[in-house]
């Protein structure tokens, strides 16, 4: 057993240690200035969605909305939910994805 609590480790090794764990739980900063509409999908089934600050707003079906996206991004944005780490990974995984057209969502 390792740990500055019993004693076994000094200081310096455990507060190396834990870093070391926690860097592969760092979150990496949304890299857009403000929300991104991503496409996906091919002419009649292509969709569109929101994402702004590492979370999902909304999914529309290309051609079938009535409201501009960036009025449908402004009330999505009022109903924001908490963080969720799990939305994140996914999110940051997809998006990463060069197969997916994103593009910021201009006013």
């Amino acid at each position: 057993m390792r740990g500055r609590l019993c004693g076994r480790e000094p200081p310096a090794i455990h507060l190396t240690r834990v870093k070391l764990a926690l860097m592969t739980q760092r979150l990496v900063p949304w890299p857009h200035a403000g929300p991104v509409v991503v496409q996906e999908g091919q002419a009649e089934t292509e969709q569109l969605h929101l994402i702004d600050a590492w979370q999902h707003l909304a999914t529309v079906s290309a051609g079938e909305c009535d409201v501009p996206l960036d009025e449908l991004a402004r009330s999505a944005s009022a109903r924001r939910r908490g963080f969720e780490i799990d939305e994140y990974r996914i999110l940051a995984r997809a998006l990463r994805d060069t197969r997916l057209r994103v593009r910021p969502l201009t006013a």
